[in-house]
């Protein structure tokens, strides 16, 4: 099932794009059809969002490996894991039961459109630019809140320049 988008006019609603559209146009005219109409959250806040998820991934710095049960495991550098990683430290997550029951998983929340409403969606950025500053960006020498809090704006403001962050 494919969603398409939507936009409201004085007469009813209409394709938002060319895709939509050529999406609508499979559909007889008079047909019967049945969906569910939601108001997506603000676009430009969810790039906000993403940019700030970004930024962090930009200074995040894993090692290289880790010793599990004795054994030295590679890392790989992943935009994804890392965003799951953020989101369940965030508290956007959760809990599910391993196959024995001993012990959990944690699985973080979909940030996806329909994932959040914007409220929550405004929650998550707080709680996500507060959690970059205390794991990632108060351990780089020299640097204070307020300097982290000009580099995330001038990040998104897309003043990207070198914001000289050292560890």
């Amino acid at each position: 099932m494919k969603n398409i988008h939507l936009k409201k006019t004085q007469y009813g609603f209409e394709a938002a794009t060319e895709e939509d559209l050529e999406a609508i146009s499979l559909y007889p005219e008079g047909c019967f059809c049945v969906g569910d109409i939601v108001k997506p959250r603000n676009a430009e806040f969810h790039r906000l969002g993403m940019g700030l998820l970004r930024f962090g991934y930009k200074y995040f710095d894993p090692p290289n490996s880790v010793m599990v049960d004795g054994v030295e495991v590679p890392v790989t550098k992943s935009f994804e894991a890392y965003r799951k990683l953020v989101t369940i430290k965030a508290g956007y997550y959760d809990a599910v039961s391993t196959f024995d029951g001993r012990g959990i998983v944690l699985e973080a929340h979909s940030i996806s459109y329909s994932g959040m409403e914007d409220g929550e969606f405004r929650e998550y950025y707080k709680n996500v630019k507060d959690l970059l500053w205390s794991e990632i960006f108060s351990s780089y020498d020299g640097w204070t809140e307020d300097q982290y809090n000009e580099a995330v704006q001038n990040y998104m403001d897309g003043k990207y320049g070198n914001i000289n962050a050292k560890k």
